[in-house]
């Protein structure tokens, strides 16, 4: 289970969150920032990546152990969120903004423990699984967004 509290002290934003509009004036530290995010965001769809082969892998395996790589790729994709201090989708206000990066965090824990359920039960199949993962991954990128 992520700590929600550790999430909110480190989702400040750091130095190499900056958009567009917040760039620094000089060129060194515009071209700096830049670099870093591009870094980032390279970092993020590398994690996705894997996280999608791990997911397609569970569904056809069905194993404890390729359960426990997804959840360890959601959990790296969370974290690297967090360490990069990307915002979350805010909704009317910032306190509206942080409750929903919460709730999204509550809803891909309570995901992972449904799939968890289904990759054991044996009524679900191939597709029911696949299904669960998109939807694991979506919440994941509406976090990014």
């Amino acid at each position: 289970m992520i700590d929600i509290n550790r999430v909110q002290k480190k989702h400040a934003p750091t130095t190499s969150s900056f958009t567009n509009a917040q760039l620094p004036k000089s060129s060194f530290q515009r071209t700096m920032a830049q670099s870093m995010q591009v870094g980032s965001q390279q970092t993020i769809v590398h994690l996705i990546k894997e996280l999608t082969k791990d997911g397609e892998r569970l569904a056809k395996r069905r194993s404890s152990a390729d359960l426990l790589a997804f959840k360890r790729g959601v959990q790296a994709c969370l974290q690297q969120f967090v360490s990069d201090g990307l915002n979350v989708k805010q909704a009317s206000s910032t306190a509206s903004g942080r409750l929903k990066q919460y709730q999204l965090v509550e809803l891909i824990e309570a995901e992972l423990a449904q799939l968890a359920e289904d990759v054991f039960n044996q009524r679900k199949t191939e597709l029911d699984l696949l299904d669960r993962i998109g939807e694991l991954k979506g919440l994941i990128i509406q976090i990014y967004i």
